[in-house]
């Protein structure tokens, strides 16, 4: 799930990820120093390390939940398991989203906004709904799509933007907000 995956690099930007990816108990258990004092030492401090970065992933996950999904896993203790427990409840979730949102991409007409923005941001917004299903939008398709559903009146601009022949969606955006 996409969605998982950007969580987990941004965990890894605070060293958090290895609590949910089942590494850090095995580099703790085995960060062995010298003598059995060091290795005691050392252990112990390696269990102080695990315990309170637990408890700030624990602390950030919940914070970042929905008021009712936090008052449901109140009393979840270990972040793994929360963690695990959110993956099984909501990864159908990119099962039910995608066929509306392709419909919805499907549907989209240039000619049915009135300004080049709107259009944008509607574009965007659901593409970035769709990458949440794992739907990758080229810009290829993206261009496609905004030449195929200009209005039938603008067929003279359209036929001007596809002789400029543009290969990023963005500056197809930015000629038509200029001639906006």
């Amino acid at each position: 799930m996409s969605c998982s995956n950007g969580i987990i690099d941004y965990l890894a930007s605070g060293g958090l990820e290895d609590i949910l990816l089942d590494v850090v108990e095995t580099r703790a258990s085995s960060a062995v120093v010298g003598n059995d004092k060091e290795a005691e030492i050392a252990k112990q401090k390696a269990a102080r390390e695990l315990s309170m970065k637990k408890a700030k992933l624990l602390r950030l996950i919940k914070h970042h939940l929905d008021g009712g999904l936090r008052t449901e896993y109140t009393h979840t203790k270990y972040p793994r398991f929360l963690w695990k427990s959110l993956n099984e409840r909501f990864e159908s979730q990119t099962t039910v989203l995608f066929p509306p949102l392709m419909n919805e991409w499907n549907k989209l007409r240039f000619q049915d906004f009135k300004t080049v923005d709107e259009y944008n941001s509607m574009v965007h917004k659901i593409i970035e709904n769709l990458e949440f299903c794992s739907k990758t939008i080229t810009e290829d398709e993206k261009l496609k799509k905004t030449y195929s559903t200009f209005h039938a009146s603008h067929v003279l601009l359209q036929q001007q933007d596809r002789l400029c022949e543009y290969t990023k969606y963005s500056d197809l955006v930015a000629a038509l907000l200029l001639a906006e």
